[in-house]
Order: structure tokens, then sequence, then C-alpha cells
């Protein structure tokens, strides 16, 4: 995926992952070595999960699930294999409905200052 990223011109990424995804990018470098611009930067998720991204338009938040009676990661720090699995949900902000004045005239809302809270 990032390799199509670079070749559209996109030459940062941000890797959210569970812990051991620094690893992980970092196996998976030499598949880069043709692009040396390329900054993939990872960023290990520890509790509490709060949102990774968050602007006026969007917020992504993690969800870790660990495996039931198994340890998030081992002592050496590199996530158990089959223990995590992480999914995100990615919310857009709300987006504010448009406001039908010839529609509200129909139902029989009167026009002044109603209108302007209703919108």
């Amino acid at each position: 995926m990032y390799l199509t990223l670079a070749d559209s011109g996109i030459k940062k990424l941000a890797v959210h992952g569970p812990v051991g995804i620094s690893r992980f990018i970092k196996a998976g470098s030499g598949f880069c070595e043709n692009r040396p611009e390329a900054q993939l930067e990872p960023s290990e998720l520890q509790p509490p999960f709060n949102p990774v991204v968050v602007d006026s338009s969007l917020a992504v938040t993690p969800i870790v699930v660990l495996r039931e009676g198994v340890a998030p990661c081992e002592e050496a720090g590199r996530p158990l294999v089959g223990s995590v699995a992480v999914s995100y949900v990615a919310r857009l902000a709300d987006i504010a409905g448009r406001f039908d004045v010839g529609r509200a005239k129909a139902v029989g809302v009167p026009a002044g200052p109603l209108f302007g809270r209703l919108k």
C-alpha cells in the first residue's frame, strides 16, 4: 500500500498499530530501498487508546482486542502471534443538513426567529 501511495506523491505516512508495529515496519523497509525519500512513522498504541487522528472532519480511534488470558506482549516487548487484533473506527464530523424554507412554510412554521433556530 505504501509503495502505491509513494508512487502517487505521498512521501510520509504515519502507521498506528499494536506494540511491535515498529519492528514490523523496519522488517519491511527493504521493499522501499529504491525510494530513499520514503518516511514511514510507526506509532505503537498503548492504553488508554485515545483517538490517533483528530481534526475538524475526522476522528480515528483504535479498538485493540487481546485474546483472553494472554498478556499483550512478551517480556521483550514483542506482540504474541495471534494475541492481539487492532481495528480502527473512523468517525466523520457531523454535517449540518440544509434548511428547506419552502417545506417549513408548507407545514406551518412561521417565518421569523424560529427559522433561524431550525437552521
